[in-house]
């Protein structure tokens, strides 16, 4: 008779229950010790009770040998504070998103883009702007020779398909890729705009660091940018005297009972220096415009949320060196504008500081306006079940709109633009 594979199979679990119930007690004997040991005096040890290893007395030769190297403990550090902070970074995750970052900036929330930036959007052309932009959304998803392990995907849409190994771009290199060659893009206007290259700086991976006082509760900001835009002088308020005062009378956001400190991590290693991108004065290096990259899986609303803290953050280290490190009232304001993106998505902030008293939640409030879910092009992944005409990843409905306000936000502050707004204006008005 042949054995085949369904005959040969045993039954593993009748097997296991007769091997347990044979050898799977054990007895356990008491030690027998005769007398004369006993009466000798000799110490009895358990050999199931822990003993304590005697600690290693020997030292290397060599004090700073790296094999033996400790932390330092907290309590040592040279920035070591009794006192501890709540700190921000770029990992904080704000789960209120907006109303909770509103309250710890103190800022009241519009939407859309303020009046002199919205008058900016499509006013600018660049010779086959979409074409170009459209070429570069290729470059950040495809004609990129980059071949990394994407991660593994999971499909709500069809749950348990097994989904083959994929290489590619990842999201995060894709995002840096668009970014780049975006900014390129508005840069090359400098002929048309001499001040691009004259009268801005773009700098790559810049520092922000330092702190303020929420309702007597320390908050420390710091983290890296993508990119940061500095000038020779500041932007334009986005508000008018007339808007900012009328601020005092409209209520900031309200959590309770949740704590807007509650996703704060605290910590006790700090310090309390304002620390920015540049160490030392720089005829370029007043803060314009913010880029940061969205490496996450949030929602739009807790992307902008930590965009605004960085905000906050970059414009009080500026009004600090304009007006003095204990500057409560601004005798003018701050303005910051940030745009924020993942690989197919562009949010834009601008937030405008007013004041630097965030003690009492009465009186002047600063201002922010957000824009979110500008969707540049939608990307549709393969749906191999449907059949295989889904079988690759489609990539559609391009917005050009999207792309002129990024293009708008660039432009914002540069003496040539805002003259010929003067120049039309005083055209207008004239019979």
């Amino acid at each position: 008779m042949r054995l085949t594979n369904a005959i040969y199979r045993r039954n593993m679990v009748r097997m296991w229950k007769k091997a347990w119930k044979k050898y799977g007690s054990f007895t356990e004997y008491p030690v027998n010790i005769s007398r004369e040991r006993l009466n000798q005096g000799i110490e009895i040890v358990d050999p199931l009770k822990w003993q304590e290893l005697p600690k290693m007395t020997w030292t290397p030769p060599v004090a700073d040998d790296p094999r033996f190297w400790r932390p330092m403990p907290r309590e040592e550090q040279s920035n070591y504070h009794d006192e501890p902070t709540h700190l921000v970074t770029p990992k904080t995750r704000l789960l209120k998103g907006v109303q909770q970052a509103s309250i710890l900036a103190k800022a009241q929330s519009l939407d859309g883009f303020p009046s002199n930036v919205e008058n900016l959007v499509g006013s600018v052309e660049i010779p086959n702007q979409d074409s170009l932009v459209q070429r570069y959304i290729m470059q950040s998803q495809v004609w990129d020779p980059t071949k990394d392990k994407l991660p593994k995907r999971i499909d709500t849409r069809k749950v348990g398909w097994h989904f083959q190994a994929a290489y590619g771009i990842k999201n995060e290199k894709s995002s840096t890729i668009l970014l780049r060659n975006m900014i390129r893009l508005c840069q090359s206007l400098a002929g048309r705009y001499p001040s691009i290259a004259t009268d801005r700086r773009l700098i790559y991976k810049p520092y922000i660091g330092t702190h303020y006082f929420h309702d007597d509760n320390m908050v420390l900001v710091q983290g890296l940018y993508e990119y940061l835009i500095t000038g020779q002088q500041g932007l334009n308020a986005f508000a008018s005297e007339d808007e900012v005062e009328a601020t005092t009378m409209e209520p900031l956001a309200d959590i309770s009972p949740i704590s807007p400190f509650i996703d704060l991590s605290p910590t006790n290693c700090y310090s309390l220096d304002t620390i920015t991108h540049l160490n030392k004065p720089h005829s370029h290096g007043v803060p314009q415009t913010l880029f940061m990259l969205n490496k996450n899986y949030w929602n739009t609303d807790q992307r902008q949320a930590r965009c605004l803290l960085f905000c906050l953050a970059t414009a009080l280290s500026q009004a600090r060196k304009l007006y003095g490190v204990d500057v409560k009232q601004l005798p003018e304001p701050v303005s910051i504008q940030c745009v924020n993106m993942d690989p197919t998505t562009v949010n834009f902030i601008f937030f405008q500081l007013n004041t630097a008293d965030f003690k009492s939640r009465d009186g002047i409030k600063n201002m922010a306006w957000f824009s979110g879910d500008h969707h540049l092009f939608k990307k549709e992944l393969s749906q191999p079940w449907l059949g295989t005409e889904y079988e690759t990843t489609k990539y559609k409905d391009y917005e050009a709109d999207v792309f002129r306000r990024f293009l708008a936000v660039f432009l914002n502050g540069l003496p040539e633009v805002h003259s010929n707004d003067v120049q039309s204006d005083i055209s207008a008005a004239l019979p």
